[in-house]
């Protein structure tokens, strides 16, 4: 598993206890929330799963061989891109993520103007559907997140993957 966007594993830490020994990458553009990330991993007595952690300064994942990651979360990570930022992104996890993987990320979802308001972004969630059509992915709109959550949230599965359901 590779989430982008780790934080202080606010999420991370039950993603860890969840998965195989070494089988949890955690990444952040901040170095001082990855310090609180290993404090998490300290507190949590998670140092035997041996969970990874890696400050990136871009979602270019050029040190990520093909095809290496089953699972790819990234929450409230969209909400804080430019498109440009997330088609990098789409491309690159195209490419790391087996091909029976999938790829959740929430976002900010608009009606109206798609726009950049206080430090956060809104799309329709079509914009990012066709986005990751184009990368060859096919999304599915998870209903049942915005109920419960801020935010929406898409499921990317590699479109020539038959049965691609959410």
């Amino acid at each position: 598993m590779l989430e982008i966007g780790c934080g202080n594993l606010r999420a991370g830490w039950r993603l860890i206890r969840g998965l195989d020994v070494g089988h949890y990458l955690g990444i952040d553009i901040s170095p001082d929330v990855l310090l609180a990330a290993n404090r998490t991993i300290v507190d949590g007595e998670l140092q035997a799963a041996e969970p990874c952690l890696r400050l990136v300064d871009d979602l270019t994942f050029d040190w990520v061989p093909d095809e290496r990651f089953d699972v790819v979360p990234t929450h409230s990570v969209f909400a804080h891109c430019p498109l440009p930022v997330i088609e990098e992104c789409f491309a690159q996890v195209r490419r790391i993520l087996r091909g029976d993987g999938w790829f959740d990320l929430t976002f900010n979802a608009t009606s109206g103007c798609e726009r950049h308001l206080l430090r956060e972004d809104y799309y329709h969630p079509e914009t990012l559907i066709t986005l990751a059509e184009r990368y060859g992915f096919r999304a599915s709109f998870q209903d049942d997140w915005e109920p419960r959550h801020k935010q929406s949230k898409l499921r990317l599965r590699h479109a020539d993957v038959a049965g691609s359901g959410a």
